[in-house]
């Protein structure tokens, strides 16, 4: 793979720089040199990572708790998986920002001292405006039809709006042209699973869809089955909820959505990667719209969502087998 030749001789990063954001958000450098020397920011996340560390940090002026898994890559290099959610209590009384919800996910790479944001998924939060003008002509129209929910026309402008749910994926391309790396281009759940049933569907070997990726790891999902596996932590995070919530003998509502979960499974029988993607992907998208006032149980599914993504969905030895 293109990326392998940056990572020769990496050294051994300390991942302490994670650990002094866990109290605060937003942790990537601020622009300019962070920028990863490849575009396809993606590809760093490909190959399968050990679990090195948890912790749990809080935001208070937005009381926001962080939920951090630390991973070291087979490359020396440490990633961090950032759960972000709030909790409130009835005994408190919160400001404004504390109590606006939201719930986000964001992968960040320490790339030689450097905090770099790879992916960042927004559960429940803001629609977002995109800007294509930094693609060339010939893959422009695949991230208008992609990445857009709804297009505005004012004041002799036209904008682009991604709705919420929705995944940024960064690229060196997306973080120049923006001059930072907290605003990359959104793909909402909805328009992604458009992208990939129109991937699934594909048969044209000379169609765009199998020549971009669109910063995105699906093609390579779809293009190289024998070798990465979409691995969903679905099931077995259920099976999790579905033992708590039953001792707690309380929220029915989270019991009943967690035995169609396991039923999903059960009479779908994804085929492929893609069909896992997808299946993962309509159930969450339902359980984000169905459980807006739960949000730890939104911050739970949109984490294992993203580590299955990520392929950090279980520990290095459960790939042993795929990189030979």
């Amino acid at each position: 793979m293109k990326f392998l030749c940056y990572n020769a001789g990496m050294r051994k990063d300390n991942y302490d720089i994670f650990k002094n954001k866990i109290n605060s958000t937003h942790w990537a450098k601020d622009f300019d040199g962070s920028i990863l020397p490849f575009d396809d920011y993606y590809k760093v996340l490909l190959r399968p990572s050990t679990l090195i560390e948890k912790s749990v940090g809080y935001f208070a002026k937005t009381n926001t708790t962080n939920k951090i898994s630390i991973y070291k890559n087979a490359y020396n290099h440490y990633i961090a998986q950032v759960t972000s959610y709030k909790k409130y209590q009835e005994h408190i009384k919160y400001t404004k920002d504390q109590r606006v919800p939201s719930v986000s996910v964001a992968t960040y790479i320490n790339w030689y001292d450097e905090i770099i944001l790879l992916n960042h998924f927004d559960a429940i939060g803001r629609a977002h405006s995109n800007d294509y003008s930094m693609y060339s002509e010939d893959v422009r129209p695949m991230y208008e039809k992609y990445f857009t929910d709804k297009i505005i026309e004012q004041n002799g402008q036209t904008y682009y709006h991604s709705g919420c749910p929705h995944f940024h994926f960064c690229s060196a391309t997306q973080t120049e042209a923006n001059e930072t790396q907290e605003h990359p281009n959104a793909i909402s759940t909805k328009q992604l699973y458009t992208y990939l049933t129109d991937l699934k569907n594909c048969k044209d070997l000379n169609s765009p869809l199998l020549q971009y990726d669109l910063d995105m790891p699906f093609l390579t999902y779809y293009l190289h089955e024998e070798k990465y596996k979409y691995i969903s932590i679905f099931p077995d995070l259920a099976k999790k909820v579905l033992n708590l919530s039953c001792k707690a003998k309380k929220c029915e509502d989270v019991v009943e959505y967690m035995h169609k979960i396991e039923h999903m499974f059960e009479i779908s029988k994804p085929k492929n990667n893609i069909e896992k993607i997808m299946l993962d992907l309509r159930l969450l998208h339902k359980l984000i719209k169905k459980f807006q006032d739960n949000l730890e149980l939104v911050a739970m599914f949109s984490n294992a969502f993203v580590k299955s993504v990520n392929m950090k969905a279980l520990e290095a030895e459960h790939y042993k087998d795929i990189n030979k």
